[in-house]
């Protein structure tokens, strides 16, 4: 039997070796008042080094030395910098004009560490200790480049960068996946085309999906990071091409392309409320279970599935409570937006279609049990057993949800 005491600590002790190695590797540079680009490099690691090769695409270095390794990514990075600063957001160019004006560095705690290793492994912004702190600093090369192009046009091309992004985030956020070149012609039906390429908005894209966490980009189209299986994504996609994407609004876009967005309907507040009321789960507790409920229901996982995965995460006390919280997910299922559904509802099917669609999901296609059981303790009620909330009417009549 595994110790669980013992597992948290060697997972902890883990980590608090890694972020202690972590510490002294961003440390390591001491921060001076001028920092040369080759100085800096030759301060990094063969590894460090090598993310920097790879992610520039610098090839032909394999048999060079260190010396030689640095001067030709030294002359890699400063050609590459012109063209990464056209397509940052509007956080990235705050972060590099504040660097910039205290002449020599800032605090490290301003940014996540991800973007602190994202700035690192192409070479525009390092890390180094001043005063035993962790400071970001740009070697003074690049300043000089962006101190060049920082004018009144560059700042409009960074604000429409900001919004390219924030406008393919909330397109993704209803259909999960889409090509670049369908990605490109849905926002530039908003922004026009004559202000940016096809090909710079795939950069700006790039870019914004290393900043942040609600895109990925991928060879040929980019997904929300709330996709669980993309290639299946894609698949049903090609199945249902004659099928229109679900309308959108400019406001349900942009609103959509916030970190963290959830759309907080009439049915996600009456689940939150009956977690936090009648199961008395924390308010922490209850956002955490209420994005996976809906990430699950968005990738059209079954009912059955969600509700065996809340009764492990929460005990329900009776059957009474048991109907109430059964009847209220099949609520918030059918008003949540689903990927394979092209962005629609179930409820909006239903409206479209002239019959009822509510229960289904789209997995039916595989074959998947659709049917809610409920457990109290150790017992499992059967479809046909009488329904124990006392209305006389068999389980699967009554407070089962079944899949039509």
């Amino acid at each position: 039997m595994v110790d669980n005491n013992n597992f948290s600590q060697e997972i902890n002790e883990e980590i608090a070796a890694f972020l202690e190695k972590r510490k002294k590797s961003l440390l390591k540079y001491k921060v001076k008042e001028e920092n040369k680009l080759i100085d800096v490099l030759m301060s990094l690691t063969k590894t460090e080094l090598d993310d920097i090769r790879i992610n520039l695409g610098v090839g032909g270095t394999s048999s060079l030395k260190k010396q030689e390794l640095a001067d030709a990514l030294a002359g890699a990075i400063l050609n590459f910098a012109p063209n990464w600063l056209a397509n940052i957001e509007n956080e990235q160019y705050e972060l590099l004009n504040k660097i910039v004006q205290s002449e020599t560095c800032i605090k490290g705690d301003i940014i996540t560490p991800s973007q602190v290793d994202y700035l690192s492994s192409i070479g525009i912004v390092f890390s180094g200790s001043k005063d035993k702190e962790h400071y970001l600093f740009i070697p003074e090369e690049l300043k000089e480049i962006f101190k060049n192009i920082n004018n009144k046009s560059f700042k409009k091309k960074v604000l429409l960068n900001n919004e390219t992004v924030r406008l393919a985030t909330g397109i993704l956020f209803y259909y999960g996946y889409l090509d670049y070149e369908q990605l490109y012609e849905m926002v530039t039906r908003i922004i026009n085309k004559k202000e940016i390429s096809l090909e710079r908005f795939v950069g700006v894209l790039i870019n914004g999906s290393c900043w942040q966490d609600e895109i990925i980009t991928l060879e040929i189209g980019a997904q929300h990071i709330n996709v669980v299986n993309p290639e299946e994504l894609i698949e049903t996609q090609l199945e249902w091409s004659k099928e229109e994407f679900r309308p959108l609004s400019y406001e349900e876009i942009y609103q959509a392309g916030q970190p963290g967005y959830v759309v907080k309907n009439q049915q996600y507040l009456q689940m939150e409320k009956f977690l936090a009321e009648k199961l008395n789960v924390s308010a922490e507790e209850v956002n955490g279970f209420m994005q996976d409920i809906i990430i699950m229901i968005m990738n059209e996982e079954t009912s059955a599935f969600i509700f065996d995965y809340m009764q492990d995460m929460i005990a329900i006390p009776n059957q009474k409570i048991a109907k109430q919280l059964s009847l209220l997910l099949l609520e918030l299922y059918n008003s949540v937006n689903i990927f394979k559904l092209k962005g629609y509802t179930l409820n909006e099917l239903d409206k479209m279609m002239g019959k009822t669609a509510k229960g289904l999901v789209v997995s039916k296609a595989r074959g998947k049990d659709n049917v809610i059981r409920v457990s109290f303790g150790e017992k499992t009620l059967g479809r046909n057993e009488p329904c124990p909330c006392g209305s006389g009417k068999k389980y699967k009549k009554c407070c089962m949800i079944i899949k039509e």
